[in-house]
């Protein structure tokens, strides 16, 4: 597992005053250092951006139904000690002052470990009700609007009944990526079964939509 962190605030001036504690966390779980290093990602700030470069960088799509944390999104980056970033897009529509359980943890993992990878560029954060509300979005962007790197931390599992609409959306991805859209989505939960059957770990290998494309 990685590590949000959620420091709990409660209001606007809470968050202020707040201090963002860092805790002793367990080899276990999984920091921005432990990432950096298996994957052989330089520490440190992004530099030598080009002049050439998208405006926007990187974003995350996360669902409209949920929210984040600007509050936390800070914490964290002070946390680790990582080059400063922000939340751009529209993310002030989604902000909360208060994460209860499960409301901001996706998005929260998301824009977080973006921002550790990728240290000092700002997020654009866009909240969507679909894939293809997303895909709309993004295919409807001039170049030199579209984000460099498009990240979505959710998934689905792929169903023979709407087999034809994820194979359009499949080819969507693809004019992005020829576009030059890099997007990276998460394959599913509860290891490579993906929860398949339904509600087991099963022993089949299934990847969940959109990574599958």
């Amino acid at each position: 597992p990685k590590a949000p962190f959620q420091s709990g605030g409660s209001t606007s001036t809470q968050r202020s005053l707040q201090t963002c504690p860092m805790e002793s966390l367990p080899d276990s779980v999984i920091a921005p250092e432990h990432l950096l290093r298996m994957y052989g990602v330089p520490s440190g700030p992004v530099t030598n951006v080009s002049s050439t470069a998208p405006k926007v960088l990187q974003a995350v799509f996360e669902s409209n139904s949920l929210k984040t944390s600007t509050g936390d999104f800070q914490c964290f980056i002070d946390s680790f000690s990582l080059a400063s970033a922000k939340l751009t897009g529209d993310v002030e529509s989604f902000d909360t002052n208060s994460c209860v359980v499960n409301s901001c943890g996706e998005p929260n993992l998301d824009e977080q470990y973006m921002a550790a990878m990728n240290e000092g560029v700002d997020i654009s954060y866009l909240g969507v009700s679909s894939f293809h509300e997303m895909l709309i979005n993004l295919l409807n962007e001039p170049d030199s609007r579209l984000p460099a790197v498009v990240s979505i931390s959710y998934s689905e599992p792929e169903s023979p009944s709407y087999q034809s609409n994820l194979e359009y959306m499949c080819k969507e991805f693809g004019t992005l990526s020829l576009r030059g859209v890099t997007i990276f989505a998460s394959s599913g939960d509860t290891g490579a079964t993906n929860k398949r059957p339904f509600g087991t770990c099963g022993s089949v290998y299934n990847v969940g939509f959109p990574a599958s494309c």
